[in-house]
This record gives structure tokens, sequence and C-alpha cells, in this order.
């Protein structure tokens, strides 16, 4: 799903039912302990925990269309379907639901995200020795219901 901001300054798509929504100006508004919502980010750590995870999460904008062609240009780098623009280095703290829902991609069967529980997750994360993994979060009452790992090509 692609949807454009009303001012044109962002256009993002995510691999699941849920349409991530961040622009320039609302990320500078982004407070440390995210309000509810939907955003594009890393996860940077997770580690299961009693009642789910607990991570980090590296907020960052992904824009298409025409504001990821300006974008990358302004950056010096070569258009693509897509900008990741991460230009601050704060990583805010997650808790997952221990009934949240996550959706990993199956690189062996690429590349729609299936479902998936914490454990395998984080074994997941833990074995491709993952850094940052690029995800779609919903936050609702200060907690992660919701992870969706994003495929780019």
């Amino acid at each position: 799903t692609t949807t454009a901001a009303a001012d044109e300054s962002t256009t993002t798509t995510a691999a699941s039912d849920y349409d991530v929504f961040a622009t320039a100006t609302s990320l500078a508004n982004v407070p440390d302990e995210l309000p509810d919502g939907q955003y594009f980010g890393y996860i940077t750590t997770l580690a299961l925990a009693d009642d789910g995870a607990v991570g980090q999460f590296d907020l960052a904008e992904l824009l298409t269309g025409q504001a990821a062609a300006d974008a990358a240009e302004a950056a010096g780098e070569e258009p693509l379907d897509f900008f990741i623009k991460n230009d601050n280095a704060k990583l805010r703290p997650i808790t997952v639901a221990s009934d949240g829902t996550i959706n990993d991609i199956d690189y062996g069967d690429c590349c729609d995200p299936k479902p998936t529980g914490y454990a395998d997750f984080v074994a997941a994360r833990d074995a491709a020795g993952e850094g940052q993994t690029p995800v779609s979060i919903v936050v609702e009452d200060g907690t992660v219901t919701r992870i969706d790992e994003i495929y780019f090509p």
C-alpha cells in the first residue's frame, strides 16, 4: 500500500496491511517514548522478557515516489524506488506485548512476512547477526503490539 502525505513530503510502503507514516516534520517532534501510532525504523536490540520482549528502536523515515527521488538527490545518492532517511542516532526503548503480533521475513520462502513467535524472531535475528532489522511497529498504550519485518531487495 502506498499513501501520499498531504504536503507530498513523503509516501511510505509497508509489506503488511498497515501503512507506515512519517514525515521530516513529524519525526522531529516524536518524543523518546513513542506515542500510540505506527512507525518505520530498525529494531537494534531485542531480548526475550517474562511478558514479551524488550529492546531498542531506531526511528527512521521511509520515503517513496518523488519524495524518495528528491531526498536521494539531496543526499548525493542514486534515486531508487525508496529512500530511508535516518539522520539521528537516538535509540528509543521498546517493550513488546506478550500477546503482540510478529511477522518475520522467511528468506527461504521469500519475501512476505509470516507470523512467528518471539523466541523464533529473536533467534533468527541473533543467528543472522542482524544489528538492524527494518520493521514497521504499532504502539498502543506505550507498548509495541505489532512488528512487521520489511524486506528491501
